[in-house]
């Protein structure tokens, strides 16, 4: 089974996934959500994340496709989820 775990925005949360074998984290990217994270705190995430196994989800909802491509390019994504 594969598990993934979203509106991850602390370092101390994705570690906490880590520990407790999750494969994927998501990260939402929709300024409408409580869980709506900026392009630094999702940096610093991946970051963190390059020295785990869990890997990080770009989540968006309804984006415009330039921005979108944007964001995955920059933030070198392999994996994301559409709403």
């Amino acid at each position: 089974m594969i598990f993934k775990i979203c509106g991850i925005k602390k370092s101390e949360s994705l570690i906490c996934c880590e520990e407790n074998n999750v494969d994927f984290f998501g990260m939402i990217f929709y300024k409408k959500s409580p869980r709506n994270i900026n392009y630094g705190e999702a940096k610093n995430l991946i970051n963190t994340s390059k020295k785990l196994k869990i890997k990080p989800v770009g989540v968006f909802v309804n984006h415009n496709i330039s921005e979108l491509k944007k964001i995955i390019s920059s933030l070198d994504l392999k994996f994301i989820q559409l709403h």
